[in-house]
């Protein structure tokens, strides 16, 4: 049975612990299959979004190189202002970040915008309809919304652990992801 909390912040930091406890081994194990699980979900020179992991989250760093070496176009999400979508801007391996708000690294300022097709999206936990827990700010909430309304979109991928699997309901503006990659394989919760 999965695990059901009595609100989002308490459902926060079970999985936070949760995710920072994972043993290093099962970790790199975990990370490994995830990233040939999503690969395998991403279209040949999609430009694809990823993020830099925190806090715990699963590491695609690995996955990220690969696909800028076969041949895609890597972006990293920016924060240009609070409370509304994100920016992506590209990013090469190797490439100097700045600092940026809640602790985040980004591209400079300068790196040139990029529109992608395909976004990997963190997260704290999830469900099988494709809705996703992050940290709270609904960030990638509003940058999906903006993203769908684009033409050459093709999909928002969340990225996690299958321990990070739970029950709860989704808010009105929360964004159902088209799948759920873990360690376990691919959830197409497109159609759910």
């Amino acid at each position: 049975m999965l695990p059901s909390f009595p609100d989002k912040p308490a459902l926060r930091r079970h999985f936070l612990a949760l995710r920072a406890a994972l043993p290093a081994e099962e970790r790199a194990r975990a990370e490994k299959a995830i990233a040939a699980h999503a690969r395998a979900l991403i279209p040949a020179g999609a430009a694809v979004a990823g993020y830099l992991p925190m806090r715990g989250e699963a590491d695609i760093l690995p996955l990220l190189e690969a696909l800028a070496r076969s041949g895609h176009s890597i972006c990293l999400p920016c924060v240009a202002q609070a409370r509304a979508p994100l920016l992506f801007r590209r990013w090469q391996p190797g490439m100097a970040l700045a600092s940026a708000i809640h602790d985040t690294q980004e591209p400079e300022a300068h790196c040139e915008p990029c529109d992608p097709q395909v976004v990997l999206v963190p997260l704290l936990a999830f469900n099988r309809r494709g809705f996703r827990i992050g940290y709270g700010g609904g960030y990638y909430d509003r940058s999906l919304e903006a993203l769908r309304a684009r033409p050459g979109f093709h999909a928002a991928i969340g990225i996690g652990f299958a321990c990070q699997e739970a029950e709860f309901a989704p808010e009105p503006h929360d964004a159902r992801l088209d799948a759920i990659v873990t360690e376990r394989g691919a959830i197409d919760a497109s159609s759910r």
